[in-house]
């Protein structure tokens, strides 16, 4: 079950055959940080933020996506963001 935070351990919410502790590693590998690129992973360290694809070549973990052209990009990478959310 995916979930957007994690308390280690027991959660008393779950049925008691599955109460065993959680470790809250993401599942499937480690997620992205700030400024990496999440399209293998899909996810990221920040729970308050998703993985949004620019293009083919590059997605990054953001609070929120605003399609078209991000201004606060350097003039060489100014290109569109689908803003397509990538995620599990």
């Amino acid at each position: 079950e995916c979930k957007t935070s994690c308390a280690s351990g027991i959660h008393a919410d779950d049925p008691p055959e599955y109460q065993t502790p959680w470790s809250c590693t993401p599942s499937g590998g480690t997620c992205s940080a700030d400024g990496e690129d999440c399209r293998s992973t899909k996810c990221c360290t920040d729970p308050v933020k998703k993985c949004y694809q620019k293009d083919q070549y590059w997605a990054t973990c953001l609070p929120s996506c605003s399609r078209g052209v991000h201004a606060d990009e350097p003039p060489q990478y100014q290109t569109p963001w689908t803003c397509n959310e990538l995620g599990r």
